[in-house]
């Protein structure tokens, strides 16, 4: 591989004609060349033959982990995919909240409205389960029974873009969590709104929830 035309410049003048090879590896690829780093073996020659099997047996452990860790990003695509298809399709979906089925809710509900970072997920899963909202059909009705409400309050509260310091609209998840406030009062006293936030989820509460 080599530099593109397009990259150009006094600090790329003596590397546009070098050609470089990229490599990639999993993480546990990664750690097994950190092992055979430190043990300063480049290769199964270089050991002593009475360490060739203990040498053997890791190299198959790192392998078979790698290969389980692959099949579970498999299988949990397949789960979120399956989740968000249930979803679009109208079926039941009685499952509980996790991360997964949240997730596939959201994108499957909200797929107009930007992502938002997982650790954000995990503070709003945690609420959810302080007030006792643990099935993904409570999140979906309550979504569904706000949305429409949900641009007035972005009219009256809009969140601010951390990039542009201009304001902008509210993620899937910001959407998630204004439908919970809008139709659960526990979560209302419980998430980190300012006081006049609440007030205007209570007073749009009263004038569009009955």
């Amino acid at each position: 591989m080599r530099l593109t035309p397009q990259i150009s410049g006094a600090r790329y003048d003596d590397l546009k004609n070098l050609t470089c090879e990229i490599q990639v590896r999993t993480i546990l690829q990664d750690a097994w060349a950190v092992v055979a780093h430190h043990l300063t073996y480049k290769q199964e020659s270089d050991a002593p033959k009475h360490l060739h099997r203990q040498l053997n047996a890791l190299a198959g452990t790192f392998e078979t982990v790698d290969r389980s860790f692959n099949q579970l990003r498999i299988d949990r695509d397949i789960y979120q995919t399956q989740t968000k298809q249930d979803i679009q399709d109208g079926k039941p979906i009685n499952q509980n909240i996790n991360a997964d089925t949240l997730l596939a809710l959201l994108n499957a509900k909200l797929p107009d409205r930007d992502k938002f970072n997982p650790i954000d997920g995990q503070e709003f899963l945690l609420r959810l389960s302080e007030v006792g909202v643990n099935k993904l059909d409570d999140l979906s009705s309550a979504i569904d029974k706000t949305i429409m409400i949900v641009p007035a309050f972005e009219k009256q509260f809009p969140p601010i873009s951390v990039i542009t310091g201009q304001s902008c609209l509210y993620n899937r998840l910001g959407v998630a969590s204004i439908a919970i406030a809008l139709v659960n009062e526990k979560y209302l006293q419980v998430s980190n709104a300012t006081v006049l936030v609440k007030e205007g989820l209570l007073r749009l509460r009263k004038e569009h929830l009955k």
